[in-house]
């Protein structure tokens, strides 16, 4: 008897749809008998929700899902939790470079974007004032907002200050300036670096104010042009140590023979 009732459910529910075709959003019986699962003749299953319940989509659920296995989907992935938090996962069709997974946050342009493929492969946080911390495939970081790119082949652009307990910089040593030492080295002459002080308004081997405001300045490479300029002051202190003695001893050879009359 079981059976022949459930024959004929079955039997009703394919000529429902054989005669109303699946274009009437109404629902069929619901599948449970506490009415938490329904099937609309357009095809939308949803489930967990009172009959009655509008839906937009082919399938949903108004709870958790669990599999022990793969979970493949054909499309894009959209979510919200109850608190207003969503995420979106994008399988290609919104972003012609690749996928792309977004969290968006409070704001309507902040959150974490992570994208794969093509220049657009970039892990960025977004901010209402703009992008705060991106990193693209290139491995090329960069923090802060209003910084686009980080010139050139440097690999980590920051648009504010960076405060550090310790900075490690690492120059190629042929660039230091121990040259300044060797015998051979040609040495700027006090009224040389005069001159030069006088026409250009700075030392010589150092950039000038408009140089450093235009290209910035290289840790390692200014390090090694102030230390240049330090040895080369003692160069010329020791070599003013050397005439001050020679003068001296002068001194002394005048004194003994004006004593000796």
């Amino acid at each position: 008897m079981k059976n022949k009732i459930k024959f004929s459910a079955i039997s009703a529910f394919l000529f429902s749809l054989l005669f109303f075709g699946q274009t009437h959003a109404q629902p069929w019986l619901p599948a449970t008998a506490d009415e938490s699962q329904t099937i609309f003749r357009t095809g939308q299953v949803a489930i967990g929700h009172p009959v009655g319940t509008a839906i937009s989509d082919q399938l949903d659920i108004n709870g958790s899902i669990r599999t022990n296995n793969d979970l493949n989907v054909h499309g894009n992935i959209k979510g919200q939790a109850l608190g207003g938090a969503n995420f979106n996962i994008f399988a290609g069709t919104s972003n012609a470079d690749g996928a792309y997974i977004r969290f968006p946050g409070e704001g309507a342009n902040d959150g974490i974007e992570i994208n794969t493929g093509g220049l657009l492969g970039d892990f960025k946080v977004t901010s209402p004032y703009g992008t705060i911390f991106k990193v693209n495939p290139y491995g090329k970081t960069i923090i802060g907002p209003g910084v686009d790119d980080s010139p050139d082949t440097y690999r980590l652009a920051v648009g504010g200050g960076i405060v550090s307990e310790q900075v490690l910089v690492c120059p190629d040593e042929t660039n230091w300036c121990d040259y300044v030492f060797e015998e051979d080295y040609d040495l700027n002459s006090i009224e040389f670096v005069e001159k030069h002080i006088k026409e250009n308004k700075h030392l010589p081997n150092v950039p000038s104010a408009k140089e450093v405001g235009e290209e910035g300045i290289n840790l390692g490479e200014m390090d090694a042009v102030l230390l240049r300029q330090i040895e080369e002051l003692w160069l010329h202190v020791i070599e003013m140590k050397k005439e001050n003695a020679a003068m001296q001893e002068e001194l002394n050879k005048f004194r003994e023979a004006a004593n000796s009359k």
